[in-house]
């Protein structure tokens, strides 16, 4: 391991930490949830807890080298115990970070750990198109301001739904976005932005990209 990718992942940084999973896994849907994941991603390298109490409770689990060389993949685990709504429907969910490993891990980890408990505060669930921002930057060193909602196109399409709870939990893959996108797509609409998407073909992964529009 260098001396980057220690600094990566063997450090606890402020505001999390690594955990002992025994307590967790006695959610009887945990393990088939991490299974689910794990057929997609692969074994499970970390996961961290918020070490502040008061706040919601939630796993930031992370898989190495996804879903490519020199990248990492951060997805929540224990939102889905919470049920959400929108528009009188019910929802369950676990929210998916990717990026190159340019980006720092505990920057990415805090990242995804603040907004899963941001929307089990909100208990608004994020549908397809959703953007929230824009605002501050979304992390250190990254001038994108704002995290826009998509399905997680990028991965094994069976990891896109865990069926075995009800409702089923959807994963939602967030993609930081630039402020001009994100007022893009509030005038002309998250499809036409996909479409743009699709066109350009940005790499999604690599959070200094231009800008699309």
């Amino acid at each position: 391991m260098d001396a980057q990718e220690n600094k990566a992942w063997g450090m606890d940084p402020p505001g999390h930490q690594c955990i002992n999973m025994r307590g967790i896994m006695e959610d009887k849907e945990i393990p088939l949830l991490i299974a689910h994941i794990e057929r997609s991603l692969g074994k499970m390298d970390d996961y961290r807890k918020d070490t502040d109490d008061k706040n919601p409770f939630i796993l930031v689990t992370a898989y190495k080298n996804q879903p490519c060389e020199d990248c990492t993949t951060l997805v929540t685990l224990g939102l889905s115990n919470h049920l959400l709504n929108r528009d009188g429907r019910d929802y369950r969910m676990e929210l998916i970070l990717a990026f190159q490993n340019s980006v720092l891990y505990y920057d990415a980890v805090s990242l995804l750990m603040s907004f899963g408990q941001y929307v089990i505060t909100k208990h608004k669930a994020l549908l397809r198109g959703d953007v929230i921002g824009p605002a501050t930057p979304i992390m250190p060193d990254i001038k994108m301001t704002a995290l826009y909602a998509s399905c997680p196109t990028i991965f094994d399409d069976d990891l896109a739904v865990f069926e075995e709870s009800d409702p089923p939990t959807i994963f939602v893959w967030l993609l930081p976005i630039y402020t001009k996108e994100a007022e893009f797509i509030y005038e002309n609409g998250w499809s036409i932005f996909e479409d743009i998407l699709i066109e350009k073909d940005p790499n999604l992964l690599d959070f200094h990209r231009e800008s699309i529009v």
